[in-house]
C-alpha cells in the first residue's frame, strides 16, 4: 500500500505561537488496522452492509433523517469511512467558502 503524508495546517494560529511536532503513525500499527479493516469486511455479511448502505443513501438523497439509516449501517458492520463516503456521493464535500 502507498504510504501518505498528511499535514494539517492551522491558519488562525497566534503570531507567538510554536508549531507542534508531526504525528508520526507506527507502521505496524497501521498495518494491523489495516488487517482488522479486512478482516471485517471478509466476516461481515456483505449483502446486509450493501443493503445498509443503499438506505443511507436513498433517505440522504431524499432529506429524511438519517440517525436510523446510520445505526443500521453501524449494526451492518459498515466502517464509518464507508458511511461518510456514502454521504459525500449524496452531498459532496464541503470546500472552504461554499457557504460564504
Amino acid at each position: 500500500s502507498g504510504k501518505e503524508t498528511v499535514i494539517g495546517v492551522n491558519a488562525h494560529r497566534s503570531a507567538d505561537e510554536e508549531p507542534g511536532e508531526a504525528l508520526s503513525i507506527d507502521p505496524q500499527a497501521e498495518e494491523r488496522q489495516c488487517e482488522s479493516l479486512r478482516a471485517l469486511r471478509e466476516r461481515r455479511d456483505a449483502k446486509r452492509a450493501t443493503a445498509a448502505l443503499g438506505a443511507l443513501r436513498q433517505a440522504a438523497g431524499e432529506g429524511r433523517n438519517l440517525m436510523l439509516p446510520i445505526l443500521d449501517s453501524v449494526r451492518a458492520e459498515v466502517t464509518l469511512g464507508e458511511i461518510a463516503g456514502t454521504l459525500r456521493e449524496v452531498y459532496g464535500e464541503h470546500r472552504e467558502g461554499d457557504l460564504g
